[in-house]
């Protein structure tokens, strides 16, 4: 069927001219044709629709995000870099120093726990400490032995300084005539390597002559430093002394900080010796007695090297003196 545009009358499908006015119909199409048209276009749209649909349906179930206009993505790029920023400027800084300090602490905690351990059982070892405490021990008992030593040189040296100077009229020495950290440097040194000597040559008379081999070379240390940690002791009230006694009683300190702690560390020779478990046929009699021989030598030696340089720096001292 068609309907005619000039007066709408309804003509049949095939007809090409309107009864009523005649009109051409050539062009107009039929209203089948026109439903069928824009059931077409209704039903693409809908198929275009429901693509749309599924696929952003499916992109949701595989974790995608929906796609966002492009003008949305500098703002967005923008605003993560800014919030990264902050959160970089909010972080603090990683805390080595913080770390460094607890560890020292920790460090200075469990080894005054060694100590006092030490002090109230130097012959039996109860607990496994760090292997470093030994060279610990050591180091301390040297540094306050030479800084002992330079307390009472310039104690002395101050006051012979004062008595030429009332007797000759003379003016008191400078400090020229003083020993200085330097001095204090190469005693700590010479006591430092006596007793590393006086430890090594115990652990190869344990290790070697005796075939006591429990305990690696550190570890050893550490027990002999156990046997000999009252020299700690020793040197501490030695180094006080000389601080507030100027030199008086110089020869008492001097026994407590050097003489004394030494002659510690010589008892702890002999505990290590007859601690030890034999797997040899030596006796340990004769294995300390071998051991102590060696370590005259050494300590000879050590002597040698070292003594020529403190003695020329005290003949500078005295001849400053004069």
């Amino acid at each position: 069927m068609k309907i005619c545009p000039n007066c709408q009358s309804e003509m049949p499908a095939e007809a090409k001219f309107c009864t009523n006015c005649g009109t051409s119909l050539s062009d107009v199409p039929t209203e089948a044709q026109s439903t069928d048209t824009e059931e077409t276009a209704t039903t693409e749209t809908a198929a275009e629709t429901t693509a749309t649909a599924d696929e952003t349906e499916a992109k949701a179930a595989d974790g995608e995000p929906e796609a966002k206009p492009e003008e949305s993505k500098p703002a967005a790029a923008e605003q993560a870099t800014a919030s990264t920023e902050q959160q970089t400027q909010a972080a603090p800084q990683p805390a080595q120093t913080s770390a460094t300090a607890e560890a020292t602490k920790k460090y200075a905690t469990n080894y005054w726990a060694y100590l006092v351990d030490s002090l109230k059982h130097p012959y039996t070892m109860s607990g496994t400490y760090h292997k470093y405490f030994g060279l610990t021990s050591f180091i301390i008992v040297a540094l306050l032995i030479a800084l002992t030593i330079m307390m009472i040189a310039n104690h002395a040296v101050s006051e012979v300084s004062g008595a030429a100077s009332s007797l000759f009229g003379t003016e008191q020495i400078s400090s020229a005539g003083s020993l200085g950290f330097s001095v204090a440097i190469r005693i700590f040194v010479l006591v430092f390597v006596i007793e590393i000597a006086m430890a090594s040559v115990a652990y190869l008379t344990v290790h070697a002559m005796l075939g006591d081999r429990r305990l690696g070379y550190l570890d050893f240390l550490n027990q002999f430093a156990h046997f000999s940690n009252l020299a700690v002791f020793f040197t501490i009230i030695g180094f006080v002394l000389s601080l507030i006694s100027g030199s008086i009683g110089s020869a008492v300190i001097l026994y407590l900080a050097v003489i004394g702690s030494l002659g510690i560390e010589g008892i702890a020779l002999v505990a290590s010796v007859f601690k030890a478990e034999p797997t040899t046929h030596l006796d340990k009699i004769y294995a300390y007695i071998i051991g102590t021989f060696i370590l005259g030598i050494a300590i000879s030696i050590i002597g040698a090297l070292f003594g020529a340089m403190l003695i020329g720096e005290i003949e500078n001292v005295v001849g400053n003196l004069f």
